[in-house]
């Protein structure tokens, strides 16, 4: 059953809506970065960028507003101790950045139609192990910081 919402409901979820943008904007130009990512995850857009399971999958741009054709994202931590930059166009993504808290091994899953051309740790490339549902598999290891490039 599809839910359906009077006009003088839709006005105050759009009101809603926009204040909730309004104070993370805001709350990004105050000192203290880590206000506007709790203000994005207690609002659920975290989860549109990067969606991380307990079982150590990160899903990339899983949910894309299409008004967000572009754009990055720094210091969103997912699940797992993993904190993750993350930079799209044209709803695709470019490039991430892994910082890691806990070693172990993690899927990582591109949108449909994106595959991971690279990864690397430092100096070190490395190579992926793949499963059958096109995910990336990488052990990885506390304290690192791995760059991804997407193509």
């Amino acid at each position: 059953m599809e839910a359906t919402f009077s006009p003088a409901r839709r006005r105050r979820l759009r009101i809603v809506w926009l204040i909730a943008v309004l104070v993370v904007i805001v709350g990004s130009l105050l000192p203290g970065a880590s206000f506007p990512m709790r203000a994005l995850g207690s609002l659920g857009i975290g989860d549109k960028l990067l969606h991380a399971t307990a079982y150590a999958i990160l899903a990339f741009l899983p949910a894309l507003p299409h008004a967000w054709p572009e754009g990055h994202i720094h210091g969103l931590k997912a699940r797992g101790g993993i904190e993750v930059d993350l930079d799209w166009r044209d709803g695709k993504p470019v490039s991430a950045i892994l910082r890691t808290g806990v070693s172990g091994p993690t899927r990582l899953r591109p949108p449909q139609g994106s595959a991971i051309a690279s990864i690397q740790s430092g100096k070190t490339k490395l190579s992926p192990r793949s499963d059958a549902q096109g995910d990336s598999i990488i052990d990885l290891q506390a304290g690192h910081e791995y760059q991804l490039l997407f193509r």
